[in-house]
């Protein structure tokens, strides 16, 4: 007699992103657990040159405005200034799951949601180690 193969069962789903015990499967790909190796939660950090940049501006206007008595100059830096803070707040990190298999390593999936991308390593983490 054969034995049967254990039958998959769903660790997590969320309409884009189906963790299985033998399959990870994002959008269009599909990929075996079997042959993934590796999952980590990566952070890439918010760009936040461009509010940076208008920040600085900003107050060497405002600075020239206020050195020249021009309350146009003034007035445009502190708008630029403004600008900038809204640039910098507005700027989030992305979260990604990177995935090793023996093809490479893949970012798998990418989120503004930090706890998603938790959710999905965690998936993983019990999918590869067999639940």
């Amino acid at each position: 007699m054969y034995a049967q193969p254990p039958q998959e069962q769903m660790i997590y789903q969320d309409g884009q992103v189906t963790v299985t015990t033998a399959r990870f499967v994002v959008g269009p790909t599909l990929y075996p657990i079997r042959g993934i190796t590796a999952v980590q939660p990566i952070v890439i950090p918010a760009e936040r040159g461009a509010a940076v940049i208008a920040c600085l501006g900003g107050g060497v206007i405002l600075l020239l405005g206020i050195a020249t008595r021009s309350l146009g100059f003034g007035a445009f830096g502190v708008l630029l200034g403004l600008i900038g803070v809204g640039l910098w707040m507005a700027a989030h990190p992305v979260y990604v799951v990177r995935v090793w298999t023996a093809g490479g390593q893949v970012d798998a999936v990418s989120s503004n949601e930090l706890v998603r991308i938790q959710t999905i390593v965690s998936a993983l983490h019990r999918a590869t180690m067999g639940m």
